[in-house]
């Protein structure tokens, strides 16, 4: 590689020095071996070569070809260190930006004003519902007042708390009787065992659910009714039920004696036959066939006054006192839920605001470090800069001193000035204007515990405040 093609670039030992350093690195400025730089670019055979031919001449007043080469790779590392510094200066900037520390002090400062609305918001919610729930269960109040004098009621109705108990037992009827009616049936379906469990069941869904559980609990509470047609109509359901129940069980009684009789003596079994025996009894009831129709009849029985206590004994008076304490119910969650929702919130916003303050000063102490950084930073490259003009200096002066000793001619006079760089190379930054908020920020810092407890203080008043508004919220829609 020739000597002029050298002085373009710093020689791959200095790269390895500094510029890979600078990768590695860039809060640090490695020096440099101008020694060994000035021998790597041939700066002092340059400087004599020059002379000889007495380059530049005396009459000059900028460097010449050679010195700017010279100049021109020290601006170059000089440029790559200032851009460098404005990428890594801009990135220290940005992380103490995103630490807001104005910010988060004005929160700190405003959280207990600006979340008092949270409070309201919660009581303006709450009139409304305890209004709409008071206003509810006063409606449903004056319907369950005007149906007790309407039908001459005095007393409060009564009911089983749970009707969950009731329909297992009819449902466990179900089961049992489905059971006993198969032991008796499947000698005599056509279809065995599956023909046997659907008609066994069928029977006890007849029973227990169209006899006993219609006519007990739609039609036989009607008995209680203040209107004597309507009186007189539950008696009567209980009458048809009574009749019904035996009807359907003696009929399955002598269909079991029929159907037995056909398949014990390979008949044709004829459903006439059945009607016809209910009648003239030709064929006599076995064993089987007055359990049969005992159980059956039973079942209906049970089922029918089992249904019949589901509910209060007057006709539409349970479910009118149900409505009314579902009312009452609903207003007293009402109430919990807004007693709950102010604990919740004065809880979440000590939470908040502690967070806040903790944030605050891991924000703070974090920015100090970065502020210290960058300004450490600066100061480096400002020493580089001021290095890197010496060491340009440096090399300058090895080619000048080998110029002017071989020179024929006077030396330029710029050689007896030292070169400077042009100052605009020095970055701007945000340091100054940053340490102010830091200061700021730290007036608030010293007094952290101080102005947390404020903010708590705050909450706590404000959740204060909001029960105390609830109160009146609640006597204002008391329940009569």
């Amino acid at each position: 590689m020739s000597v002029k093609n050298l002085l373009f670039k710093f020689p791959d030992f200095f790269k390895k020095k500094s510029l890979d350093a600078l990768t590695n690195s860039t809060t640090e400025f490695p020096q440099l071996d101008l020694d060994e730089l000035v021998e790597q670019w041939n700066v002092a055979e340059i400087g004599r070569q020059d002379g000889e031919k007495n380059i530049p001449s005396a009459s000059t007043i900028s460097h010449g070809s050679n010195e700017q080469k010279i100049i021109a790779s020290f601006t170059g590392l000089l440029t790559e260190r200032k851009n460098q510094g404005i990428e890594f200066i801009q990135d220290l900037e940005r992380q103490f930006s995103n630490m807001k520390l104005s910010d988060l002090v004005s929160k700190l400062n405003t959280f207990a004003r600006e979340a008092k609305n949270s409070f309201m918001n919660i009581i303006q919610k709450a009139d409304d519902e305890l209004h709409t729930s008071k206003a509810k269960f006063e409606s449903l109040s004056k319907k369950y007042k005007k149906f007790k004098e309407k039908n001459n009621l005095e007393y409060e109705a009564h009911y089983p708390a749970s009707r969950i108990l009731l329909i297992s037992i009819l449902f466990v009827e179900v089961l049992i009787e489905t059971f006993f009616n198969f032991s008796f049936f499947k000698d005599v379906s056509e279809s065995y065992i599956v023909g046997g469990v659907y008609n066994a069941l069928l029977l006890s869904i007849v029973n227990v659910v169209i006899l006993g559980w219609f006519f007990g609990k739609i039609c036989f509470w009607y008995k209680n009714h203040i209107d004597k047609s309507k009186a007189i109509f539950g008696w009567f359901s209980f009458i048809v039920f009574l009749i019904l129940a035996f009807l359907l069980n003696y009929f399955v009684a002598n269909y079991r004696v029929i159907a037995n009789l056909a398949t014990s003596q390979d008949l044709v079994f004829s459903f006439s036959e059945v009607l016809s025996n209910m009648v003239t009894f030709n064929q006599a009831f076995e064993l089987n066939d007055w359990f049969l129709f005992l159980i059956g009849f039973v079942a209906a029985i049970i089922a029918f006054f089992t249904s019949y206590s589901m509910d209060d004994p007057y006709p539409g008076y349970g479910k009118i006192h149900r409505q009314l304490e579902e009312a009452r119910e609903e207003y007293i969650e009402v109430k919990n839920l807004v007693e709950d929702e102010l604990d919740s919130m004065k809880n979440k916003q000590i939470k908040d605001v502690s967070n806040l303050s903790e944030k605050l000063t891991i924000n703070y102490n974090m920015s100090k470090s970065i502020i210290n950084e960058e300004e450490n930073y600066i100061k480096k490259l400002k020493n580089s800069y001021d290095y890197l003009e010496q060491a340009c200096n440096f090399c300058l002066t090895k080619y000048q001193e080998h110029n002017e000793a071989s020179r024929s001619k006077t030396k330029p006079k710029y050689f007896s000035k030292k070169f400077k760089f042009d100052k605009n190379l020095i970055l701007e930054n945000d340091v100054k204007k940053n340490k102010e908020i830091l200061k700021k920020t730290s007036t608030y810092i010293d007094q952290i515990g101080v102005n947390l407890t404020k903010a708590k203080n705050e909450i706590v008043n404000n959740y204060e405040i909001a029960r105390d508004r609830f109160r009146v919220i609640e006597q204002k829609n008391k329940l009569n």
